[in-house]
């Protein structure tokens, strides 16, 4: 624990590590009746199909399933390396199994489905979690559902769960794979969080990290969700680089000075009440310098929040003033930032280069 925004911000511990425990995970409503289908279906004994975007939280919503089944009467067994050839398939699962794999491709096979099958007289149902399954050779999909195939078909002695992106789903409705395809009874897609998904999440970490104030703005917030595009892997690494940049700069929560009506309080430098306002491009931003996002600079009060075009750029300067002076201009809505004048595509924000210029930060893109 060597950040140094972790002593600054007097936490006791960094807020947006991935080492959280399963009992700890966040889950939005959405993705709670996600663990809950995967749940059902295991119990019922069925095939799951599970795509997402990258950083959705697919790998979160397993290890949560994890967590809720019960370890008694259920066993399960996790495969993230999806790279392999049919045979090299079928040894990992062997050896995730505690199984002594063979040397042929039939005999590693003949250990995984007797194994399973062990597996079902002890009355314990085995599910096999094959995460990155996207990416999965195809003689190995084509062999998927044999080792689904027990006692003449007549039997489910195992659940299959299928994580990857939605490539996955397009390669299963083809027609080669129609014989896999057909047996997977619950097919589930993790959404897109919304803003106040974004803003939960973060306040969660941040909590539990033994945050006892807001950090992080309103606007800091729907700026960071539009950044991050949804993407839990995004949303940690730019709150955590902006963390890094605030305590860098100095920059703390003033609780006593508090900002406009209907705004959190303002994140000042010492004893000084003025609130910023930052400048950034929306042309191409990348997130490494994203404080801004999450700080309030410390400005002239008398300077007024204006819309700056040039050619070639489109700068926009977000201060207090900006939504009563140009309430038409779309740069703002009631929420933050609006995708029309401020952002044109999720994943292209962030900050390439910090300058101060005029007494104000500004953030420009290149």
């Amino acid at each position: 624990m060597s950040e140094s925004f972790v002593r600054f911000f007097t936490l006791s511990d960094v807020p947006f590590s991935k080492e959280v425990q399963d009992s700890h995970l966040w889950l939005p409503p959405s993705k709670a009746e996600i663990v809950e289908e995967v749940c059902e279906a295991v119990h019922e004994h069925a095939q799951v199909l599970l795509v997402g975007e990258p950083g959705a939280g697919k790998t979160c919503v397993l290890r949560a399933v994890r967590h809720r089944l019960p370890q008694a009467g259920f066993r399960l067994t996790y495969c993230h390396n999806a790279t392999l050839g049919r045979r090299d398939f079928y040894r990992q699962l062997c050896h995730a199994l505690g199984l002594n794999p063979a040397a042929t491709a039939a005999a590693v096979f003949y250990a995984v489905s007797a194994h399973v099958e062990s597996l079902g007289r002890e009355r314990v149902h085995p599910a096999f979690l094959l995460d990155e399954a996207h990416l999965l050779h195809q003689d190995t999909l084509d062999h998927l559902h044999i080792l689904l195939n027990y006692e003449w078909d007549s039997r489910a002695l195992l659940s299959l769960i299928l994580v990857g992106l939605s490539d996955l789903q397009d390669r299963l409705e083809l027609r080669k794979n129609r014989s896999l395809y057909s047996r997977i009874e619950r097919r589930l897609s993790i959404g897109p969080m919304v803003p106040d998904d974004t803003a939960e999440y973060v306040r969660l970490r941040m909590s539990r990290a033994g945050a006892d104030r807001e950090v992080f703005t309103a606007d800091a917030l729907t700026m960071l969700h539009e950044a991050a595009g949804s993407s839990l892997r995004e949303i940690d690494r730019i709150a955590t680089a902006a963390l890094r940049e605030a305590a860098r700069r100095k920059k703390k929560v003033d609780l006593s000075a508090p900002g406009p009506p209907g705004r959190p309080a303002s994140l000042q430098a010492g004893s000084s009440s003025r609130a910023g306002c930052a400048s950034f491009t929306t042309r191409r931003l990348t997130s490494a310098k994203m404080s801004a996002l999450a700080i309030r600079q410390d400005a002239d009060p008398r300077e007024e929040a204006s819309a700056v075009a040039s050619p070639g750029r489109r700068t926009v300067r977000v201060g207090r003033a900006l939504r009563d002076r140009h309430p038409g201009s779309g740069l703002l809505s009631e929420g933050g930032c609006s995708s029309r004048g401020l952002v044109r595509r999720q994943r292209d924000l962030g900050i390439d280069a910090l300058a101060r210029r005029d007494g104000r930060l500004a953030l420009r893109g290149t």
